[in-house]
């Protein structure tokens, strides 16, 4: 499986449809196999999206994220997790324990915060 990760120095980048770079992990099982960096560069969004389905991104971890992305992502089978914050290390170390959708990643101000259900905390989007 290969999960991508928009990062932006140590941290998930807060919004992914300004990301420059991505860590793409591939696991097996909660086992990594391997990792490397992407960047983006200048690519505009329609080649990020691009880039994600030629790289046959299983998953994506990420910040905000507008419609825009989400929707072709998704079309494309891609998971997205979104609305989450922290360390990026500590949130692949929390996905590979399935607890990524604890609180403290939480984005501040994400809905859920608010008694309802972020995009994130429903039924995962993309691949079951």
């Amino acid at each position: 499986m290969l999960i991508s990760i928009s990062i932006f120095n140590k941290r998930l980048s807060p919004l992914f449809d300004t990301s420059q770079n991505l860590l793409i992990v591939t696991l097996d099982g909660s086992q990594e196999k391997g990792r490397e960096i992407f960047s983006f560069g200048s690519l505009s969004p329609v080649k990020k999206i691009e880039k994600l389905v030629e790289k046959k991104v299983d998953i994506l971890i990420c910040g905000a994220i507008s419609n825009f992305f989400i929707h072709p992502l998704v079309k494309a089978n891609i998971r997205v997790i979104g609305n989450l914050c922290g360390e990026y290390e500590e949130i692949l170390e929390a996905f590979k324990e399935n607890e990524v959708f604890l609180d403290k990643f939480l984005m501040p101000g994400c809905c859920k915060r608010q008694q309802r259900k972020c995009h994130r905390r429903g039924p995962m989007r993309g691949k079951n």
